[in-house]
């Protein structure tokens, strides 16, 4: 069976068509792991508007699994989960040579007693977040941390440095 045409890109003077599971292959990847319901549907949305393929892991062990079989560009973690938490998993994430940008999020309200924002950013987290989720200081990080990310458009030489690294990566 053959995939249907859903996109055109522009690459220098070519257009390129791409179906839909070609294009999510290209697309920047984002891993979320929050059980918050409200967090996941507000990074979803905004991932698609902004041209982002986002993965979903409402648990720290889910999440684990999917950043390492996965080739993952950012990823966006509650600081906090029942089963463990989740500087350790930053750790483990921040101390491999190469690895994807986080952003932590946390409500500040049920962690009073702790300094989740110096810890994470000890640990190499660029931006900690308070939920609910500001959308604009999320589009700041986001804009950041993957420089394609420009209101829903693409910067074409950037995109384009990064499919070529995704195919380096991939073989």
């Amino acid at each position: 069976m053959q995939s249907r045409v859903n996109f055109f890109l522009r690459h220098g003077s070519s257009i390129l068509a791409c179906s839909q599971a070609h294009w999510a292959h290209l697309m920047p990847v984002v891993l979320l792991i929050d059980r918050d319901s409200n967090v996941r549907r507000t990074v979803e949305v905004l991932c698609e508007q902004w041209g982002l393929h986002c993965i979903v892991a409402t648990k720290l062990f889910e999440g684990r699994q999917i950043y390492q079989s996965q080739s993952i560009d950012l990823i966006v973690v509650d600081l906090f989960h029942p089963e463990k938490s989740a500087l350790a998993f930053i750790n483990e994430v921040t101390s491999q040579e190469r690895h994807p940008p986080v952003i932590g999020t946390f409500s500040p309200s049920k962690h009073d007693s702790y300094n989740v924002e110096q810890f994470a950013r000890m640990l190499g987290v660029p931006y900690t977040l308070n939920k609910p989720l500001d959308r604009h200081l999320l589009h700041e990080a986001f804009q950041n941390l993957i420089p394609q990310v420009d209101g829903g458009r693409k910067c074409t030489s950037t995109f384009n440095a990064m499919i070529e690294e995704r195919k380096d990566r991939s073989g």
